[in-house]
């Protein structure tokens, strides 16, 4: 049980670097809604298996500056501010 909340732990760590490296090098609005909604998904379909283990807090602390980095590169490339909860940000500048 440990090794596989290692490995998702792994994955999901890695989703979010992947996802802030992203962000930096290219910072246009489709595809940092892009990477967040990948994100968001990816990280709330992974997390459950992490539930009630010590892991799950450094994995939610992973996700949450990947979310602050990927929604303040948002701020700098809008110049908007459409606070803190991804889907507002995703709903906006996401494909529709």
């Amino acid at each position: 049980m440990l090794y596989r909340q290692m490995v998702t732990a792994a994955f999901v760590s890695a989703q979010c670097e992947t996802a802030e490296h992203i962000a930096a090098i290219d910072p246009s609005p489709a595809s940092l809604a892009h990477q967040l909604e990948f994100l968001v998904g990816y990280y709330h379909g992974s997390s459950n298996t992490l539930v009630g283990s010590p892991i799950a807090r450094v994995v939610e602390r992973d996700y949450e500056h990947a979310l602050t980095n990927i929604l303040a590169a948002f701020r700098r490339a809008t110049t908007n501010d459409l606070g803190g909860e991804p889907s507002a940000w995703i709903q906006a500048y996401g494909p529709h």
